[in-house]
């Protein structure tokens, strides 16, 4: 998988580096916070007074003192001002990048200090923990049966030829291909 920050900023640090295992969590790369915080922080302090504005309303309005109209102003504020800060929030954890699942870097397409746009890739993740191969297998082979036919599936590598790993079928084609009459069968 591509990752990619879902905001624009300055990459400040960036721990990908190509090979590299990383696990689950794992920062992998960060951008300046600074704006970010500041947002945050201003919609904090927004939030706050809202809340104060909206208790004072309910008490007002519990005595009859203010119209229904100003106490819903005060609450529809409120409403605001908390989603507001929810926003910058999520924008202030947006900053950094962190490894969805425990992997392998095997791409790295930006370099630390340049301004990165949002959903730009960063680096490339791969997950080793399972390897999906894709074979062709002969369309007589798939007339005896299909997949109901394989039971017993394994994998060789050319690398290790006398180890056979145990293989399950996760998909396969149901069209073939039309110059070698094969179908695809990971």
């Amino acid at each position: 998988v591509d990752l990619a920050f879902s905001i624009d900023g300055l990459l400040v640090d960036l721990n990908a580096v190509e090979g590299t295992v990383v696990k689950k969590g794992d920062i992998i790369a960060r951008l300046d916070a600074r704006d970010a915080e500041n947002n945050y922080e201003a919609a904090k302090a927004r939030y706050k007074i809202a809340q104060k504005d909206l208790q004072r309303s309910q008490q007002l309005i519990t005595r009859e003192v203010i119209p229904q109209a100003e106490f819903d102003n005060a609450k529809t504020n409120f409403d605001v001002t908390a989603a507001e800060m929810r926003i910058h929030k999520t924008a202030l954890d947006d900053t950094v990048l962190s490894a969805p699942f425990d992997g392998v870097v095997s791409s790295r397409y930006v370099e630390n200090h340049q301004h990165i746009k949002e959903k730009d890739p960063v680096v490339s993740l791969k997950d080793i923990s399972t390897i999906e191969v894709v074979v062709q297998v002969p369309e007589r082979l798939i007339s005896l049966g299909g997949k109901k036919r394989f039971i017993d599936v394994g994998v060789r590598f050319d690398a290790q030829p006398e180890k056979r790993y145990q293989a399950q079928i996760k998909e396969f084609s149901i069209d073939s291909d039309p110059a070698t009459r094969t179908y695809d069968v990971v």
